[in-house]
């Protein structure tokens, strides 16, 4: 079930989606439908209907059964998914950590009784926080980007602002606690980082707490010189981190009218470029030791590599499915999606191939 392809997004006007969002649902979807097809697994998929043209919904009735989700605001599109749920033996779940839809729709679907294919209520819950896990990764002593809430943080006096030596003007990372991909980060200096704090205290006395417009809770970082790249894992149902190969991670830094900078993603690369020593399989091991629960499933863990120092530092943990899954089962000499289903249901110890050895781009 993959969140945004099957209803997550169903009172959103399709124009209003951000097309990465909806790009990357399409391709992680379509890479799991067909790689657990193509193993013999019977797929059942929610379909929000709006978001899919003739083709690609013939594409993926080849490999599955849809369920269609009607653009009907009424209609509670998890409620569908727990009733599928009920006549599947296993339901893996792909969701972002936006406004809390993986950790919410992964304990609405276990209260109805379903087998999920991913980390434990407790691992979601703290990965789907930026700021819970940023503290989660200092008191394992685990190099992470210093962490502020921008909320606490004293901009204007600067008394709270991470210290961090870089050469060049300072620069800071502004990101909402549960966002996903590069949706909603900006990248500010200190000027800018006084008057957005201003700008979010001002607008956050003018609503409700509860009001479903109010700004969400951001953090504060610096901005670090490094390699951005990626490394994967499926964890199996005994535990064992099963970690695939690093990538690169490419995006273009822009600027908007307020000289605000954002991000865009632009793909990545496999294997990653520039980088011989591969994972940092220790380290990465250690990160998911330090988040409290049971992992479970695919998770990537977000990296910046700087050469000069060789230092890695750990920026994120998603604990789900990313994009990388569509590249990576590309290069796998076998079925990766089927052999990680496998692993995860307890049906399979280790990988039982290899990558190819070539690179290639994933836009």
């Amino acid at each position: 079930m993959e969140w945004g392809c099957g209803g997550g997004l169903q009172g959103t006007p399709p124009e209003k989606i951000p097309a990465g969002l909806l790009a990357e649902g399409h391709a992680m979807l379509l890479a799991l439908v067909e790689g657990l097809a193509a193993g013999g697994i019977e797929v059942r998929v929610p379909i929000d209907v709006r978001l899919f043209g003739p083709s690609a919904l013939d594409r993926i009735a080849a490999s599955a059964e849809i369920v269609a989700i009607q653009p009907d605001d009424s209609l509670d599109y998890v409620e569908v998914w727990c009733q599928l749920a009920n006549v599947s033996q296993w339901t893996w779940l792909v969701a972002p950590e936006l406004q809390s839809a993986l950790q919410h729709t992964a304990r609405r679907l276990r209260q109805a009784g379903a087998r999920l294919l991913n980390a434990s209520h407790d691992f979601l819950a703290c990965a789907s926080d930026k700021h819970q896990m940023a503290e989660a990764l200092l008191k394992a002593d685990i190099p992470h980007p210093l962490t502020r809430s921008l909320q606490n943080l004293n901009a204007e006096s600067g008394t709270h602002l991470p210290s961090v030596s870089i050469p060049g003007e300072q620069r800071w990372v502004v990101k909402p606690i549960d966002g996903a991909g590069c949706e909603g980060l900006r990248i500010v200096d200190g000027q800018q980082l006084v008057r957005l704090q201003k700008q979010f205290r001002q607008r956050a006395v003018a609503l409700p707490v509860d009001s479903p417009h109010s700004t969400p809770h951001c953090i504060v970082q610096p901005w670090l010189p490094g390699m951005a790249t990626s490394c994967s894992a499926i964890v199996d149902a005994s535990g064992q981190a099963h970690w695939l190969p690093l990538v690169s991670q490419d995006f273009e830094v822009t600027s908007n009218p307020s000289q605000e900078s954002t991000l865009r993603y632009l793909g990545y690369a496999f294997p990653a470029p520039g980088i011989l020593q591969g994972a940092p399989v220790e380290l990465l091991d250690r990160v998911l030791q330090s988040i409290p629960g049971t992992a479970l499933g695919w998770i990537g863990i977000d990296l910046l590599y700087d050469p000069l120092q060789a230092q890695w530092w750990v920026i994120e943990v998603n604990p789900r499915c990313t994009t990388s899954l569509v590249g990576l089962a590309r290069g796998y000499r076998g079925n990766l999606v089927l052999e990680a289903f496998r692993l995860q249901t307890g049906l399979q110890a280790k990988l039982t191939s290899e990558f190819y050895p070539n690179t290639f781009r994933i836009a």
